[in-house]
């Protein structure tokens, strides 16, 4: 990262773990400001439903598969724990919680791009990839990268 990236990228104390982002993620993704989890701004807001095109199948039944495999590889997480109340307090997310479709991958696939709509972009649709890195020193903690989706 450029010195001139890091100046206008921010860090803050979000539950146990740090949440850092640029200025660029935080126009795109307001509702980072808040220090939401992903998985429960995806699968319980509203405007999630909304902005994340296909919602239910390309979006919510994999991040719940993905939720799933967590909460059985890491049972003693007390900030999982508390992520999965608050998916599964939603009426709508618990029935994916329990649903008999969730795919097997437990990883969002990085070949294949998902579309959504950007806050303040007037309904255009945007297609992006998800980079998955997972730390080999620490199995629990995930990075995802966000890159646009490069058209042939």
């Amino acid at each position: 990262m450029s010195a001139a990236g890091a100046r206008s990228s921010t860090t803050r104390q979000v539950g146990r773990g740090s949440l850092a982002s640029n200025a660029k993620n935080l126009e795109i993704f307001p509702w980072m400001h808040y220090g939401i989890n992903v998985m429960e701004w995806a699968l319980t807001w509203p405007e999630a439903r909304a902005q994340l095109i296909d919602w239910q199948d390309e979006w919510a039944l994999p991040m719940m598969a993905q939720l799933r495999v967590h909460a059985e590889q890491y049972r003693n997480d007390e900030r999982l724990r508390e992520v999965i109340q608050t998916v599964r307090s939603d009426a709508v997310a618990r029935k994916l919680w329990d649903a008999p479709n969730l795919p097997s991958m437990t990883h969002p696939a990085s070949h294949r791009p998902r579309r959504l709509y950007l806050p303040r972009r007037g309904g255009e649709e945007f297609s992006v990839r998800f980079l998955a890195f997972t730390p080999m020193e620490l199995p629990s903690c995930r990075l995802m990268a966000v890159t646009p989706a490069q058209t042939a």
